[in-house]
Order: structure tokens, then C-alpha cells, then sequence
């Protein structure tokens, strides 16, 4: 058997493209494409639809970072109480004790990373030191450390709460993080001129003027916007630098920064309010954009795919509408106009018989057609 005649005899399998009729065909060929195009315009919109909801996510963290800024504020505040520019120390405890029961409460959200709890927890305890130091005597060194690690663990706490996924929003949690980095150093010179038992303390103070400096230029050009109070800041900063650099500044000397000392505290809080307030507002913004942009894509999406079903169906059927004609057509020629013509010719009913033409050869002429009389040939043999 020839390999013609075995595809020939062979029947393909019902799953097979050929067992298909030419209508599922056409609906293949105009639809897949079709889904195709659902499937990647969704996969847009829920790319979009996801940055929306992590940035809400993000959004809401800010929640999180406020009570985490403002316990670092209480801590540095309570610090700094009865030095030059502080407050009381009653008063200072009484703003400690609020932020740390607001901080207790933040960290309880559900959206909280474990690592920004583990910060929080051990700011709170550095915290309690803190408090704990400034009703007694003699444990300025505790409170120095203690309240400089409380802002390291802040900041970092800051850097954790993973808003890094939106460039703009990056930059203001930087520029927060520099804030802290100045509202420390500010706070590491009136304690230690208040620690008036070491004789290095000045040193330290005028270190720490230098490390608010570089805080703040840095600031200077992370914060543009807020450009005004960093220019204050820079500008009573240099005023402390040059009171605390002489060779032995005098204690009226020193308490004449009082004035600068508040002042400064006063912006720092006012600056990083500010920050946290477009930190917020700015994830806010950009989470509405990303949703605004889903719904649009998505409509867009619904209305290609309409249009391109709509003009599948206009397809298809100017394709099937001329074979359904032939069809029927063919159908009603075998159906109905054949057996009419069978009916009124009695030759096709089994009439008369035909008769055979005597001058027919039919192994050499083939087989002789109904009805149809062949002329007679010449013999291949003339007579002489």
C-alpha cells in the first residue's frame, strides 16, 4: 500500500484541527487573537491596580513613621530639659509619656514590619532610661548615649517601614532621616553644655555644631521647598559654632544661646511636621494617580475588547453567510430539485430501456453511454 493511499484511509481523530467544521475554524482564528489581548490589557491593569494598593499600604505607614518622628522629638526635648534652651523636666516628661503611649499603639498595626517593632521596643526602653536619669543626678553620660541611640534606632525605623519603592517619597524619608540626624546633634550640644563636671564637653559641642552642619546642607538640597527654615537653621547654627569656638566662652556667653536653642527646637519640629505632612500627602497623590490610571486602562481594555468582538462577529458572518447560502443551495438542488427532475423525466424513472448500438465496440470505443449512438465506422478491411 502506497503511503497516499494509507493518509487517504485514514481517519484522523476527533481532536484533531481536521474533525473540526469551518465555523469553530473561523471563531479560532478571529478570537484567539482576541484573548490574547484581554489576557495582557488585564495583566496591565492589575500591574496598575497592585502600585496603587502598595503605595495606600505605604501611605498608611506614614501613620506609623508620625508617632515614631515625634516619640525621637520627646525623647530629644526630655533630654535637653533643664539645660540651655530646654524646657522643664515636667513638662518634658509629660510630652515623653504621651508619645510613648502613642508609639505602643502604632506599633500594634497590622501593616507594622517585625524589624520597625524590634526598633520600636528598644526605643522605648532607651526611652525609660532616659526618663529614669533625669530625676536623679549625676547620669548626664546616660542620658547622652541613651538619647543618641533612641534617634539612631528612629531613623532606622524610618528607613525600615518600606517606602522605597517610590522614588519621590525615597527622597523624603532621606530627608527626614538627615532632620533627625541635625535635631540630634542639636540636642548632643546642650547636653553637653550642661555637663559642666567634664572639661571636654566644649570640644564635643563644637563636634556636634559640625556634624548639624553637614545634617543640614545636606538638607539644603534634599528639601528644597523648604528651603527658608534650613537656611534659619544653618544661620543659628553658625551663631553657636562662633559663641562656642572662642577660646573659653563664658557662661553668660553660653546662656545667651538660649534664645537660639528654642528657636532651633521650634523649626525642627515645624520642619519635620512639614515633612511627614508631604510625605504623606505625596503617597497619597501618587496612589490615586496609579488607581485613576487602572480605571482608564481598564475601560480602554473593555472598549477595544467590544470592538474587536463586534467586528469578529461582522467577520464571521460575511464569511458564513455565503457558505451558508451555498450550502442550503446544494442542499435543495440534492434534497428537493433532484428527485422533482427524477419524477418528471420517465427515462430517469426506469422507462423505456435504452438499446445498444450494434456499431459499438466497447473494448475499443469503452463503455457506450445511455441514450447516446455512435455513427458507424468504417471498416479497417475495404472490399476489392
Amino acid at each position: 500500500m502506497s503511503r497516499l493511499q494509507s493518509a487517504a484511509g485514514s481517519v484522523p481523530p476527533r481532536w484533531s484541527f481536521g474533525q473540526w467544521p469551518l465555523r469553530r475554524k473561523l471563531a479560532a482564528a478571529l478570537v484567539l487573537p482576541m484573548l490574547l489581548a484581554f489576557v495582557f490589557g488585564g495583566l496591565r491593569v492589575l500591574s496598575d491596580f497592585t502600585s496603587a494598593q502598595q503605595l495606600s499600604r505605604a501611605a498608611d505607614t506614614v501613620q506609623v513613621i508620625r508617632p515614631v518622628v515625634e516619640y525621637n522629638l520627646a525623647v530629644q526635648h526630655l533630654a535637653a530639659a533643664e539645660s540651655v534652651g530646654g524646657g522643664g523636666v515636667i513638662a518634658a516628661i509629660t510630652k515623653y509619656e504621651s508619645a510613648a503611649a502613642d508609639l505602643r499603639i502604632a506599633v500594634k498595626a497590622a501593616n507594622v514590619p517585625a524589624n520597625v517593632k524590634a526598633s520600636a521596643e528598644s526605643a522605648l526602653s532607651l526611652g525609660q532610661a532616659v526618663r529614669a536619669a533625669k530625676t536623679q543626678t549625676g547620669f548626664s553620660d546616660v542620658v547622652i548615649n541613651q538619647s543618641g541611640n533612641t534617634a539612631t534606632l528612629m531613623s532606622t525605623a524610618v528607613s525600615d517601614l518600606g517606602l522605597s519603592d517610590d522614588s519621590a517619597s525615597a527622597k523624603l524619608v532621606v530627608a527626614l532621616q538627615d532632620t533627625i540626624a541635625a535635631e540630634r546633634a542639636l540636642t548632643g550640644q546642650q547636653l553637653n553644655l550642661a555637663n559642666t563636671d567634664d572639661a571636654a564637653a566644649n570640644l564635643r559641642a563644637i563636634g556636634q555644631v559640625g556634624a548639624e552642619t553637614a545634617a543640614l546642607t545636606r538638607l539644603q538640597s534634599e528639601v528644597p521647598d523648604m528651603a527658608s527654615q534650613v537656611r534659619q537653621l544653618l544661620n543659628e547654627n553658625g551663631r553657636r559654632g562662633g559663641i562656642l569656638q572662642q577660646n573659653s566662652p563664658s557662661k553668660e556667653d553660653i546662656a545667651g544661646l538660649d534664645g537660639v536653642y528654642r528657636s532651633s527646637n521650634a523649626v525642627y519640629s515645624s520642619l519635620m511636621d512639614a515633612q511627614l505632612t508631604s510625605l504623606e500627602t505625596n503617597l497619597r497623590a501618587r496612589a490615586t494617580s496609579f488607581r485613576t490610571a487602572a480605571i482608564v486602562n481598564a475601560a480602554l481594555v473593555a472598549a477595544a475588547l467590544i470592538a474587536a468582538l463586534l467586528l469578529v462577529v461582522a467577520l464571521l458572518r460575511s464569511l458564513l453567510t455565503p457558505i451558508r447560502v451555498l450550502r442550503e443551495g446544494a442542499l435543495d438542488v440534492a434534497q428537493n430539485r433532484l428527485p422533482q427532475r427524477r419524477r418528471e423525466d420517465p427515462r430517469r424513472r426506469g422507462g423505456a430501456p435504452v438499446r445498444a448500438d450494434p456499431g459499438h465496440d466497447a473494448r475499443r470505443d469503452g463503455p457506450a453511454r445511455p441514450g447516446c449512438r455512435r455513427p458507424p465506422q468504417p471498416s479497417p478491411h475495404p472490399r476489392r
